[in-house]
């Protein structure tokens, strides 16, 4: 059997082994996520190419100033190194051979999302595998604009797709109403035409009765010659 793992599998078991690394791992368990994330934890845009460079210095820019990050990278690291050594042991083969595997899952199980110094920084991994991680910083005052902003977006566009589904939903009432209507008139049609047809032959009047029945109506009912 090919052996396998899920997300909800690893996450428990990279906690676990980041509470073991102790020191190595300054943040603990704290910044892996209960659930899967499946990379969809939001930031208003990427990292621009200064950020970029002041990364792989362990710096960052912010409001003018610089200020160090070797505990998050530390963290970053030991998160990387926590979910390699769980994926070694259930996946088997070399831990080198297993770093993009776990730079991948930890970009679906961590959140990215953290605090230093009184400002929020967004972790992107290197796109060097072996890189350092690359760092976005907003001050906290801007990224609670933004958070408040992109919820009342969300809840706009929520609200128009309700009302767009909403709209839809009545249409289809509308039609299904519609098309039963339709359904019972043309049944009523259909059966005004066979009494009509059958009122037609006890009267002896077969063109009409002809006219107004089906096929096997017209000659089921029609009376055998004497």
């Amino acid at each position: 059997m090919t052996a396998s793992i899920t997300f909800e599998e690893l996450i428990p078991e990279v906690r676990r082994r980041l509470l073991e690394y102790g020191e190595n791992a300054p943040f603990g368990d704290q910044y892996i996520s209960e659930k899967p994330t499946y990379n969809q934890i939001g930031w208003t845009h990427k990292p621009d190419a200064m950020s970029q460079i002041l990364s792989e210095y362990g710096e960052s820019c912010a409001l003018e100033k610089t200020f160090r990050l070797e505990s998050m990278t530390k963290q970053f690291n030991a998160e990387i190194a926590a979910i390699q050594d769980v994926l070694v042991e259930r996946l088997g083969s070399d831990i080198h051979r297993r770093r993009g595997s776990a730079v991948l899952a930890w970009e679906n199980i961590a959140l990215p999302i953290r605090e230093v110094e009184g400002n929020i920084i967004r972790i992107f991994p290197s796109g060097d595998i072996c890189g350092k991680p690359i760092y976005d910083v907003m001050p906290c005052d801007r990224f609670i604009r933004w958070v408040g902003q992109r919820a009342v977006n969300d809840s706009m566009a929520r609200k128009k797709s309700e009302r767009r589904i909403s709209f839809l939903m009545i249409a289809c009432i509308i039609l299904a109403v519609i098309s039963i209507s339709l359904g019972s008139y043309q049944a009523s049609c259909e059966r005004a035409r066979h009494m009509l047809a059958k009122t037609a032959l006890s009267h002896g009047d077969p063109l009409i009765a002809r006219d107004n029945a089906d096929d096997d109506v017209f000659f089921n009912d029609t009376p055998e010659p004497p």
